[in-house]
């Protein structure tokens, strides 16, 4: 599998930074994109978009993507903990 560009995949650090507070919730692209700044990265406009929209509970998208957020809002996303749990638990 090859290296991500941002840390451990922007999906999965995005859900990281909400889960410890960094970054506050409900969320945006906007907060997204100023986070991923603060790291250094410098990801596509699109390329947030798209992690925020893919990487949404929406279990018909696909059985092997992580689900990290919940849409509650127009473009506003939580990360859901309990959902989660299982696959935070393989990360460690």
């Amino acid at each position: 599998m090859g290296k991500s560009k941002y840390g451990r995949g922007l999906g999965r650090e995005i859900f990281e930074a909400a889960k410890t507070g960094i970054l506050f919730q409900p969320f945006d692209v906007a907060d997204c994109r100023e986070f991923a700044r603060s790291c250094g990265w410098n990801p596509p406009e699109n390329c947030i978009q798209v992690v925020l929209a893919n990487s949404e509970v929406n279990w018909s998208h696909s059985e092997t993507y992580f689900n990290y957020f919940v849409r509650v809002g127009e473009g506003k996303y939580i990360i859901d903990v309990f959902r989660n749990r299982l696959n935070y638990e393989l990360w460690e």
